[in-house]
């Protein structure tokens, strides 16, 4: 009888466990702090003279939690997407440049944001994401509009920088870039 009344009571119990622990099946980490970012060139045919390149922009994420409680408590839960909650971190400003002349209004060093597209086949620029305190983006495939002056070398520069005052940069390896 004592295991009878001791498996109801279980039964019954067992489903307020979350009410009075919290999300304790939360098993990953739940938030995600930027550490870095990485900065690669895409070419969007295979062909090596197909003349639209664009880069892509990776952030290097560390993964944390918060739990409170102190049960002590093991938990079977069904594991889920590191960093799910997102971050507490706000992107203050993202600048693209090359280290060599793109063309005449892009001298080395100037911001190519009013040429980067986040995506293909759209006109919505890298200057039309709003900075100052959105939620950084985790990854950025964008691509440029517009063909540089001539044939050459380029090698392309990413300044990453969030509201807390933390600042990354990453450099592409230098690529020949087709008229």
């Amino acid at each position: 009888m004592k295991r009878l009344v001791s498996a109801a009571l279980l039964l019954f119990l067992l489903p307020a466990c979350e009410l009075i622990f919290g999300d304790a099946c939360s098993s990953g980490p739940a938030y995600y702090d930027v550490s870095g970012v990485l900065l690669s060139v895409n070419r969007y045919s295979y062909h090596p003279q197909y003349r639209s390149i664009g880069v892509y922009l990776q952030v290097s994420e560390r993964y944390y939690s918060r739990r409170t409680g102190s049960s002590g408590t093991a938990y079977a839960c069904s594991p889920t997407n590191p960093g799910y909650r997102g971050t507490k971190e706000r992107l203050d400003s993202l600048v693209f440049t090359s280290r060599y002349d793109y063309d005449v209004q892009h001298p080395a060093g100037t911001p190519l944001n009013d040429i980067l597209r986040k995506q293909i086949g759209t006109s919505d620029s890298l200057v039309a994401m709003k900075s100052g305190g959105i939620e950084p983006p985790r990854s950025l495939n964008l691509r440029l509009s517009v063909p540089p002056t001539r044939t050459g070398i380029q090698q392309f520069v990413v300044r990453y920088r969030q509201t807390n005052g933390e600042i990354y940069t990453a450099v592409t390896d230098t690529v020949k870039v087709y008229r």
